[in-house]
């Protein structure tokens, strides 16, 4: 946990992205089921091509890529329940079966109000609250880690060592390891914003663009 560092607030999303990559994926431990990252995918892949946003190739006037009636939706458990062939979603002869995990997670999601998501491009920024944890004490970025991580039955790690730590945060940022000196100045600074200064220096550094800017290359 970091909640023994300051951490400064130009620092957090760095700090985010280099906490969420060491972490382990979790994403089946979600309390609900999300249309753009559960739902959008089945339908994407397995029903767009012919109830997508192509009005030439859309059959039988339903669209699935954006927000539809109630009917719509019941229509389609419907469909992809079914044992007649001629109802059957997606179609036999197109060489698609949804897996039985995937049917239920439609269902459910339809049977809990078919909630739907805007693409992320197109949603408000907004600063979330962070989640109540049974730990106290936490920082922000640490609620939210602890949270899921309680979602799933599970507790969060020990707190590293300080020379693991700028390892961790100059390889992530940098993808170098830091310096002999570094470590040793990290180390002994007992300031308690010691490591803010680290993801400061590192983000300030030209390996940091070098390392993000291929990305966009």
């Amino acid at each position: 946990m970091l909640n023994s560092l300051q951490i400064a607030p130009r620092a957090r999303f760095a700090l985010a992205a280099f906490v969420l990559q060491g972490a382990f994926s979790i994403s089946h431990a979600r309390q609900e089921v999300s249309f753009n990252n559960d739902i959008l995918p089945i339908l994407s892949e397995n029903c767009f091509e012919c109830h997508g946003p192509d009005k030439a190739a859309r059959k039988a006037k339903l669209r699935l890529d954006r927000k539809g009636g109630d009917k719509d939706w019941s229509a389609l458990v419907k469909r992809i329940t079914s044992r007649d062939p001629e109802e059957q979603m997606p179609p036999p002869k197109t060489g698609r079966k949804l897996k039985p995990k995937q049917i239920e997670m439609l269902r459910g999601w339809v049977e809990s109000g078919s909630k739907y998501e805007q693409h992320w491009a197109f949603q408000p920024i907004h600063d979330p609250e962070p989640p109540p944890t049974k730990e106290t004490g936490l920082t922000e970025i640490d609620r939210f880690i602890t949270s899921r991580l309680e979602g799933a039955g599970l507790q969060l790690s020990d707190p590293v060592s300080r020379t693991k730590l700028i390892r961790r945060a100059t390889f992530d940022l940098t993808g170098l390891p830091p310096t002999w000196n570094e470590v040793e100045t990290f180390v002994k600074d007992t300031s308690p914003d010691a490591f803010a200064k680290v993801v400061d220096r590192l983000l300030e550094s030209s390996a940091y663009g070098e390392r993000w800017g291929r990305h966009w290359l």
